[in-house]
């Protein structure tokens, strides 16, 4: 991890379907996952922070590596804090 630095990050189920990130020690927002064509519905972060798993509207699973995310910041998440919203459906 040479020149390379680590950060907490908060990653935080919006009410839009997106996930977006947050460096908890500067407040600052670092990047989105998602988009508004297909919402992810719920999202679970491996425990090693390595990978990210979206369920999404349409029924498609995607599995999106952290490194590839965060690769234009040239840092690396070590400690990641998931919060999820629940959705519910009443109808």
């Amino acid at each position: 991890m040479d020149s390379m630095c680590c950060i907490q990050v908060l990653g935080v189920l919006c009410q839009d379907g997106i996930v977006r990130f947050i460096d908890i020690s500067t407040f600052g927002h670092l990047f989105d996952v998602g988009c508004l064509d297909d919402r992810i519905c719920s999202f679970v972060i491996a425990s090693s922070g390595r990978h990210i798993v979206a369920v999404m509207d349409s029924g498609n699973i995607n599995v999106y590596n952290a490194y590839s995310l965060t690769r234009q910041l040239n840092q690396v998440m070590i400690a990641v804090i998931q919060v999820q919203v629940a959705w519910w459906y009443s109808g």
